[in-house]
């Protein structure tokens, strides 16, 4: 009934009915309260009358007594005032005679006495003009005329008094009676409204719980991924946000079900697991990975499903995801339903809001097989494959310096080839190896507080022949710092850039050493004067495989890693490298390391 009335008209509703009650019960008050004072005034009327006729009566009385004692010649003037006295009569009282018999009987008894006195003195003014009259003429009238008046005057005058009295008791009655009513009606005026207020409110009130019972229904209904309720009738805002609610639903279902066709169709396990790390939501992929059914891992601890080594790593890690950076990875074992066991790299955000662990395992069985079978078969390489590369290297040397008897020239300078050829191989072996070791985190930084420009030194030392050899000139390093290194490590570094300088530096040209500080590190930067980086290039000098440039030594060759294992060395250290480049000018390769703070800068 209620559901087609906005707001601002249910407003409405509560400010106007109770205004319209109150302005009915106002009105019916005003006409009781005129209808009042018209009976009051009529009374006050009424009392008037009273008084006046009781006047009248005793003006007239004493009239007649007056006349009997004027002189002679003024008796005869007296009686005509008498006899043209009138008797004043008022629709009051004749209105208030309806309630007071006492009115009509009063009026009667007073035009009788006028009649009476009339009587008298026509008969007093009969004798008094008569000739020869007698003086003692009085005395009879008094005996026989004036003795009845005066009887019929005081009857009068009694009930006058009984009149006045009721009349002035009537006034205080009739003024209590209005206040009662007056105070009953405003009483029964403020009660029924309030009634009627109350009554609407609750109405309202019951119909708007109601309905937004309904709504709240239908949201649990939907966390609960039960059916909706119908969406209610109506217009109003309620209604209007019950279709809201019921949209957001429908719509909120028809993702939840695109979701779950995605968990369940995913390759990877997608589970949501609480803070006590009991799973909640799990995909599909759980059954096809783990072997076992939804409804067996819903509210399980994943710590059961992990083999006995890897529990304790897992649940601390779990408690260091929540309490840090609120997301991050770790790896662990799963016993699987059949018994076997199969490693997964989980991917885990934790939502403080929720109390919520949302996850992605990736099974990364096979990867770790495959990797160990590398391992397997660096191992082999380095022990079965570089041991064999060197003895051939060797040989081949001795063979080239004459050792084992001279060559003839074309013999000899095929074999520098051969030589050559093995030392690339041989190195590319090498950096193989170095590169898959730093990789899979294999290789331990022993670092130590070392002057950067004394590592600098270390690495020119190490190439000044081959500068030489090249016609190379190294200057520097300007500046100097102190760092927190692997001395070795750098030193490999350093070794492996200025070496590709060298190579790709003309003859004659300068190398210099650099050497500066900033935001916490300190930059070491060797610069070249070869023929610089194509633009397009630049973002690729890292990778594997790839050469920064052509070389002016063309007897000279390159693996592609030197690059790659500079990178993957000053990451391990946390720091960064980097090449500024202009095509026909040069470049200048630079890493960043940790610099050696005080106590100071590391308290800021």
């Amino acid at each position: 009934m209620f559901s087609r009335l906005n707001i601002t008209a249910k407003g409405l509703i509560l400010v106007l009915v109770p205004v319209l009650i109150e302005i009915s019960f106002a009105s019916y008050l005003a006409v009781m309260l005129s209808d009042t004072f018209t009976k009051l005034f009529r009374v006050q009327r009424s009392i008037d009358a009273l008084a006046t006729m009781t006047q009248q009566r005793g003006s007239l009385y004493l009239a007649i007594c007056g006349a009997l004692d004027d002189k002679e010649k003024d008796k005869n003037k007296r009686l005509t005032a008498i006899e043209t006295m009138d008797i004043e009569t008022t629709p009051f009282v004749l209105e208030e005679g309806e309630k007071f018999p006492e009115f009509v009987e009063l009026r009667e008894g007073l035009e009788s006495f006028h009649k009476h006195a009339s009587v008298i003195i026509a008969k007093f003014r009969s004798e008094i003009l008569t000739p020869g009259h007698r003086p003692m003429y009085r005395t009879i009238i008094d005996q026989q005329e004036l003795m009845p008046l005066m009887l019929e005057a005081k009857g009068l005058n009694d009930l006058a008094f009984n009149i006045e009295g009721q009349l002035g008791a009537m006034q205080p009655n009739e003024m209590a009676r209005f206040q009662s009513q007056f105070h009953a009606w405003l009483i029964l005026g403020l009660a029924t409204s309030c009634a009627i207020c109350l009554w609407i409110s609750r109405a309202f009130t019951l119909d708007i719980v109601k309905r937004l019972k309904n709504i709240s229904e239908n949201t649990k209904r939907i966390s609960y991924r039960q059916p909706l309720f119908a969406v209610q009738a109506g217009s109003d805002e309620i209604a209007e946000l019950d279709q809201a609610v019921y949209t957001a639903g429908q719509e909120l279902e028809e993702a939840r079900k695109r979701e779950l066709a995605i968990l369940d169709n995913a390759t990877d396990v997608l589970c949501s697991i609480d803070k006590n790390l009991r799973l909640r939501d799990i995909g599909k992929a759980a059954t096809r990975n783990w072997g076992y059914e939804i409804d067996e891992l819903s509210g399980r601890i994943i710590l059961s499903l992990l083999t006995e080594e890897n529990t304790e790593s897992t649940r601390l890690g779990f408690l260091e995801i929540a309490e840090g950076a609120n997301q991050g990875k770790l790896e662990n074992t799963i016993r699987c339903k059949d018994g076997t066991q199969k490693t997964f790299l989980w991917t885990i955000n934790w939502r403080s809001e929720d109390q919520i662990y949302y996850c992605v395992a990736h099974d990364v069985t096979q990867l770790r097989a495959m990797e160990k079978l590398k391992q397997d078969f660096l191992a082999m390489v380095s022990h079965d494959l570089r041991t064999p590369l060197n003895s051939v290297s060797i040989g081949l040397s001795m063979l080239a310096e004459n050792r084992l008897g001279e060559l003839p020239a074309r013999v000899k300078s095929q074999l520098t080839k051969s030589r050559n050829s093995m030392e690339i191989l041989s190195q590319l072996v090498h950096d193989l190896l170095e590169l898959e070791k730093i990789g899979s985190g294999t290789i331990t930084l022993q670092t130590e507080v070392a002057s950067a420009a004394e590592v600098c030194s270390y690495a020119k030392e190490q190439l000044e022949s081959f500068a030489s050899k090249s016609g190379v000139n190294i200057t520097g390093p300007s500046g100097d710092a102190a760092i927190l290194v692997d001395v070795k490590r750098l030193t490999q570094v350093l070794v492996n850039l200025l070496s590709n300088a060298i190579k790709f530096s003309p003859q004659g040209s300068t190398i210099k050493f650099d050497v500066k500080q900033s935001n916490g590190f300190v930059e070491i930067g060797i610069t070249d004067c070869g023929p610089g980086i194509a633009p397009e290039h630049v973002s690729l000098v890292f990778d594997r495989f790839q050469q920064a440039g052509k070389s002016t030594n063309r007897s000279l060759k390159s693996t592609g890693l030197g690059l790659a294992i500079v990178q993957a060395i000053i990451r391990e250290h946390g720091g960064i490298v980097g090449v500024e480049s202009e095509l026909g000018k040069g470049s200048r390769f630079w890493v960043q390391v940790p610099r050696l703070m005080d106590e100071e800068e590391e308290d800021l």
